[in-house]
């Protein structure tokens, strides 16, 4: 799952993981990302999320809550 709020670094990110042969799932805020995650958990494989989210919770906080229900779900966080 790709949770980035900016339209094309989205798209970016989109393309790099398919062109690596990854399928991407992509929300833009940190609530979509809750409610993707607890929907289908077992559709997600990993998180890569933008730590400075516009609006709502952080990448920090959604990382935190994800892994309070999965504790060794993998996480990358990017930004500044």
């Amino acid at each position: 799952m790709v949770v980035e709020d900016k339209a094309l670094i989205c798209s970016f990110i989109e393309d790099a993981l398919l062109d690596g042969g990854f399928e991407a799932c992509s929300v833009h805020s940190g609530e979509a990302a809750m409610s993707t995650f607890r929907d289908g958990r077992e559709g997600c494989r990993a998180l890569l999320t933008d730590v400075n989210l516009d609006d709502g919770i952080s990448g920090w906080e959604l990382a935190r809550q994800i892994r309070e229900i999965t504790p060794d779900f993998p996480v990358v966080r990017c930004g500044a």
